[in-house]
């Protein structure tokens, strides 16, 4: 596509992310599962030593896959829609198809976090499934509640702007965002802030959409 010179104030093209209401009938499919695992964690494989989060408490979800699949590949076609990402990969010589790949929930603790990484695949995102706290009160505990930067408890992507420079940008959550989940490219870098004011856990999904060999 060419962009004529005209006048006014004009924005690179770049990608950003999806946040949805997940469906309530399969929210309550991936709820089942993360009650059933969160009753019994010493009966189930820890994923921890293959993820990047500082968190002790991290499974594998294998009973709900089938039911979020088709529902994050809608998501995914929604995003690519709007913007064009998936084209920007071209590291293959034919189409394959996307699926999830890998599922998991973290049992996120006071003081725990996640610190800057990605994912593999090709689309990532995260279900919040409980945030035990009101967003005033953890930014009111923070140790940095007089900074000039107080990131309490959120989720944050860094990326770079077309100067060059590193830009942060914080989505601050709380009781109000269970249920939604966040669509974003694989490759951006993000991670999530400690919380300071509950001591019930903090509950997320994350999983990964991977290109699948044909079979």
């Amino acid at each position: 596509m060419q962009n004529a010179l005209n006048s006014g104030f004009h924005f690179f093209p770049n990608y950003g992310y999806l946040v949805e209401d997940i469906p309530l009938d399969i929210f309550a499919e991936i709820r089942k599962e993360v009650r059933k695992i969160k009753s019994d964690m010493e009966n189930f494989p820890s994923a921890t030593s293959l993820l990047s989060g500082n968190i002790e408490q991290e499974f594998t979800l294998t009973e709900c896959n089938n039911v979020l699949e088709p529902y994050v590949l809608r998501l995914v076609k929604s995003y690519d829609d709007h913007f064009n990402y998936i084209k920007s990969i071209n590291s293959l010589d034919t189409d394959l198809p996307l699926g999830l790949t890998q599922l998991w929930v973290n049992f996120q603790k006071k003081h725990e976090f996640n610190p800057n990484h990605n994912h593999s695949g090709v689309f990532s995102f995260v279900i919040w499934v409980k945030l035990p706290y009101e967003l005033k009160e953890e930014l009111d505990a923070s140790p940095g509640k007089y900074s000039n930067g107080n990131v309490a408890s959120a989720f944050q992507f860094t990326y770079s702007d077309t100067l060059g420079n590193l830009r942060t940008h914080s989505l601050f959550l709380d009781k109000s965002s269970e249920g939604k989940i966040l669509l974003f490219p694989n490759k951006m870098i993000h991670c999530v802030y400690p919380f300071y004011t509950s001591d019930e856990y903090r509950i997320s999904v994350s999983g990964n959409i991977s290109l699948k060999v044909k079979k």
